[in-house]
Order: C-alpha cells, then structure tokens, then sequence
C-alpha cells in the first residue's frame, strides 16, 4: 500500500470515534439527550435555549454518566416546585468558561440544592406562587453569595415567628428582610453578620418599613464604609434595641458585634463592651466599659 494511502486511513479511522459522538450518538445517548430536553421545555426553558444547551454539550463531549446525572439533578428540582432555568444558565456558564465537565456538574448540583432549599422554606413564608418565587429567589441569591445554610436556617426561623406576629404584612415583612440579607450578602458581609442583623432585627419587631428604612440607610453608608463593619455596628446597636431610625447616629464604636451565638467581633479588642448576650443565651454581661472601635460611620 503507498505510504501516503496508509497514513490517511490510519488518521481517518482515529479520529472518526470522535467525530461519531456529535455526528452520530448511540441510542442509549440520543435518549438522555432527548430527556433531558423534555425535562427542559416541560419546565418553560424556551426550546431554542434548550437546544442551544444540548449542542454544546455534544460539542463538550459530555459523558454519558455526566447526561445522566443532569438529567436527574433537573428531575429532583423540578419535583420539588424548583426552577429549572438557573440550571440551565449555570451550565451554560460552566460550558462558556471552558470548566471541566466534572466541575460543571458539581456546580450544578450546588446550584440544583440551593434552589430546592430556597423554594421549599419560602413556602413556610408566604401562600401564594407568586409571592412564593420572590421570596425564593431571595433566599437563593443569599446563600449563593456569602449566607451559609446554618445561619439562613436561623435566619428564617426568626423571620417566620415575626411574621406569625404580624401575618397582615407578612408578605412584606419577609420581602424586605430578605432584600436586605442579599444586598449585604452581595456585598459580602460576612454569614455571621448577615445571621446578626436579620435575627435581631425580628426579635427586636421591626416593622416591614423599618426593614426598607435599615436597608436602604446601609446601601448608602456601604458606598463609604466597610460594609461587613457597618452591619457588625448594626448588630451591635440592635442588641441594644435600637431601631432604623437611630442607626449611624451613635458618635462612638461599640467595641464589636455581640453576636447571636454570642461571639464578638474583632473590634471587640478595645474593651468588653455593653451587651453581649445573644439568643443562644451566651455571652457577657452588660457591665465593663465601651470598646473603642472605628467611629460610627454616616
């Protein structure tokens, strides 16, 4: 055989297995394909996106084990009253960044959990669907920047047993509280923090106006600030029983945020501080004098 004959068939037959997933899927590929585009367009993902999503992942190469497993992640969401879009964008994300497909799945899982969490405690908060999608993908948003599960779930206790004091406005009540943890957690205030400032301010019957006042008051002071001191200020001043309207206005520091395990910040090095006792029961006393923290940012 000439030499030249030989070397292009070897290539040929080399690189034709590769070829062949995109160009011609096995059966058993070409039905979790399509499975997993019926999961898709059943949950109102626009078919041209779902199909968008299936060609790249062909043109990843994605196992069959890894179809698989995407396949049973958007399932379990969808089973649980979750979304399927954010799935959808996340890998889409993953596929876009060039990331190992081991990692996407991963990511996906995290993001596919985060959502069954976020929807199956939003209706604890609120009876209708609507109100039901606002709340969830707040509590979403939360965990997804700086809020761990632990404290969200802490978080949500409280918010639940304020609104069954004020179920005339519970809707707002969690609304605004909730909008509030995700713009500190967004700007990443520390889980703690954010855990302090929303449990506080429940156990303190904040109304849902003064949750809008408090939010909006700490989106202008963070532009100036360190937002995770701010809220560490906030938490301190709350464990006082300060309300919205007074916060920013104190002319010295509070030695650190008491915490609602009873933990104090690192500015609690300049003295013990009043306070300090959180829900948990922990915590010092109210005696021993003033920290000498940063000065009360305006």
């Amino acid at each position: 055989m000439n030499p030249i004959v030989f070397i292009v068939v070897f290539v040929f037959f080399c690189i034709s297995p590769a070829a062949g997933w995109a160009e011609t899927p096995s059966a058993g590929m070409s039905k979790r394909v399509m499975s997993i585009e019926k999961v898709m367009t059943d949950n109102g993902v626009d078919k041209e996106e779902a199909g968008r999503m299936i060609r790249l992942m062909k043109e990843s190469r994605f196992s069959a084990d890894s179809m698989e497993t995407v396949r049973k992640i958007m399932e379990e969401s969808s089973g649980a009253g979750a979304p399927v879009e954010p799935l959808v964008h996340k890998t889409l994300e993953g596929m876009a960044k060039k990331m190992p497909e081991d990692l996407i799945v991963k990511a996906l899982k995290k993001t596919g959990d985060r959502y069954v969490y976020a929807f199956r405690h939003a209706r604890t908060l609120a009876g209708s669907e609507k109100d039901n999608r606002k709340l969830a993908y707040a509590i979403a948003d939360c965990l997804s920047a700086s809020v761990t599960e632990k404290d969200m779930d802490q978080i949500l206790r409280k918010i639940s047993a304020r609104i069954r004091e004020d179920r005339e406005n519970s809707v707002q009540l969690a609304e605004e509280g909730l909008r509030f943890g995700r713009t500190m957690a967004r700007l990443s205030v520390a889980s703690k923090n954010v855990r302090d400032v929303l449990c506080l301010s429940m156990i303190n019957q904040y109304s849902w106006q003064e949750m809008k006042e408090i939010h909006h008051r700490f989106s202008r002071q963070a532009m100036a600030g360190s937002p995770d001191r701010i809220a560490e200020d906030y938490a301190t001043a709350m464990s006082r029983g300060a309300r919205a309207g007074e916060m920013g206005h104190s002319p010295g520091g509070y030695g650190g945020s008491p915490g609602m395990d009873g933990s104090r910040g690192p500015a609690d090095t300049g003295g013990s501080g009043a306070g300090g006792s959180g829900y948990s029961g922990s915590g010092s006393g109210r005696g021993g004098s003033q920290g000498h923290g940063s000065p009360r940012r305006h």
